[in-house]
């Protein structure tokens, strides 16, 4: 699990916590004993930083799609590609388990596919505003072209969490996207 120097080491061990009460527990069953039986921490400890576990599986879900976005800010401004998706295969297969496991609790507000789907979305429809000659080649409707973005996207990015990225996956996904984009 990665995790950026920017969350402090008691959020950290909370993070570590759920993860590892979510190896053998549904995300419903979950409790904040065993989140905090699993991190080393106290309940006080832990209500000091969330006020349950849903506030606490948010402030993951929107880390996770806060990283996702600086990958695709990055990206905006490439041609090729390959060096900004092997990066980012590399984040999501370093974090597999956990964003995995994100993935699976839909019974939140917000949960992470939503945010993930709405960054892909947000990015890809700035990108076309910005550059709006890639727009008219398309001679889509833009609602049309950023779901068809997300929908490739999320493949890849559910691809890149089971397994493992090869140099031609990565090459079809910079055609799909050079298509779409160029």
């Amino acid at each position: 699990m990665l995790i950026g120097p920017e969350i402090p080491k008691t959020k950290q061990q909370i993070w570590k916590g759920l993860f590892k009460t979510l190896e053998t527990t549904p995300f419903d069953k979950v409790t904040i004993n065993q989140i905090c039986s699993a991190a080393d921490v106290s309940r006080t400890t832990f209500y000091r930083h969330y006020v349950d576990k849903c506030a606490l599986i948010e402030k993951i879900n929107l880390y996770y799609a806060e990283q996702l976005r600086m990958f695709s800010k990055r990206r905006q401004n490439l041609t090729d590609l390959t060096v900004i998706l092997l990066e980012l295969s590399d984040f999501f297969q370093s974090n597999a388990e956990e964003i995995s496991a994100c993935l699976r609790i839909n019974d939140i507000p917000n949960p992470l596919q939503d945010q993930v789907n709405q960054v892909l979305h947000d990015e890809f429809t700035y990108f076309i505003k910005n550059h709006p000659a890639i727009g008219i080649r398309m001679n889509l409707p833009l609602d049309y072209s950023a779901n068809l973005y997300v929908a490739i996207s999320m493949s890849f990015l559910t691809y890149a969490l089971t397994n493992e990225i090869t140099p031609e996956i990565i090459q079809s996904l910079d055609f799909m996207q050079k298509y779409l984009f160029y």
